[in-house]
């Protein structure tokens, strides 16, 4: 399965899903020699810096999140909301032919979203 596949992200610029870097939080310990990763885990979001090693494209992972994929390609396996940028885990509130867009859905986390769009 690729990135695009899974997560639903690939580069805007060239189409690339390979070559995905993305900059995540990590805790650690500051030290007299430096610093040391506490655990293996880290975090990111729709709004980390997302670089592209194919093309050098710089973003966020919202910019390399495709919303709506072309035909006959996989779906993205999660939504995020078209105001905040969060993924929608559950509840979706929809709206469609929102500012003259007619046609087009658009996915909001909450009410606040949808009305504040």
């Amino acid at each position: 399965m690729s990135v695009f596949e899974i997560w639903g992200m690939r580069c805007p610029q060239c189409g690339d899903d390979s070559h995905i870097n993305l900059v995540a939080r990590v805790t650690v310990r500051l030290t007299p020699d430096g610093t040391v990763a506490l655990d293996g885990d880290h975090e990111w979001d729709s709004d980390s810096s997302a670089i592209c090693a194919a093309c050098d494209h710089v973003g966020t992972v919202k910019n390399f999140t495709v919303q709506d994929s072309v035909p006959g390609t996989p779906k993205p396996q999660q939504l995020h909301c078209d105001k905040c940028g969060m993924v929608i885990p559950g509840g979706v509130f929809t709206d469609t032919g929102h500012a003259g867009e007619t046609g087009k859905t658009f996915f909001y986390c909450s009410a606040e979203c949808a009305e504040s769009h």
